[in-house]
């Protein structure tokens, strides 16, 4: 499997994580995708592309994340 059909789940799962910490920079959906696109290891070209978008999802870093 690859694609959106592989990541999918696994960005779903992430997002669920996020959510379940249940903190205040964490309720609602833009604040989580936000999370999300932010702590994603940067691939290809720097910054988002069209092959790689914003990269790849990084959970440990999405949870130890805290909004400035």
């Amino acid at each position: 499997g690859s694609g959106t059909s592989m990541s999918t789940p696994h960005v779903a799962g992430l997002a669920g994580l996020l959510f379940a910490q249940n903190l205040p920079d964490r309720d609602n959906n833009a604040e989580v995708r936000n999370i999300i696109e932010t702590t994603a290891d940067d691939l290809g070209i720097p910054n988002r592309d069209d092959y790689f978008g914003y990269g790849r999802i990084n959970v440990y870093k999405a949870l130890k994340y805290l909004t400035p």
